[in-house]
């Protein structure tokens, strides 16, 4: 097989849909992260441990024997997870509709370059209208609702039929 047959059958439609995907994927993450973790956030807040010594020198304690530091990490990392995820619900449709691999390669190169480029964009919030939602129920439902709207656009742009016949549409 020759360079152009091999270029023709990639798919830049389905790397395209697929890379967003995975970006509210791993948006999800961080925010099922923060969901998760909730408590620490909030005491985090209250507190305002943006140091950590606070007033004259009095050291807060930390509930539960976590660091402020092992939260942050592993915050910025959760988003990694969700892309895992997604590239393995994306190479599930790369198996069941017999794609050229060579798309999942650049699937899976084209996602890890997105988290390292916008590691810091995955704890952003949906710009929606939702702030009743936090008014009256607090900001845990908000980041809630967060996790739920990011998995149903991921889901939905990964496996719909529609969506899938549009970007493997043959030449």
């Amino acid at each position: 097989m020759t360079l152009p047959e091999r270029l023709h059958r990639i798919k830049p439609r389905f790397i395209l849909v697929h890379t967003l995907a995975a970006f509210f994927m791993a948006c999800a993450a961080g925010q099922l992260y923060m969901f998760m973790n909730f408590k620490y956030f909030q005491y985090l807040i209250q507190y305002e441990l943006s140091e950590i010594h606070g007033p004259k020198g009095f050291h807060y304690q930390f509930p539960e024997a976590i660091s402020p530091t092992q939260l942050f990490i592993r915050l910025a990392y959760s988003p990694l997870i969700g892309i895992l995820i997604s590239l393995l619900f994306s190479l599930l449709v790369v198996l069941t509709k017999k794609l050229f691999w060579l798309n999942y390669l650049f699937l899976f190169i084209l996602s890890i370059l997105s988290f390292s480029l916008f590691i810091g964009d995955s704890q952003k919030f949906i710009p929606l209208p939702t702030n009743y939602i936090e008014r009256h129920y607090g900001l845990e439902y908000f980041i809630a609702l967060n996790v739920v709207v990011f998995l149903v656009l991921a889901i939905f742009l990964i496996f719909n039929r529609r969506i899938n016949n549009f970007t493997i549409i043959k030449k």
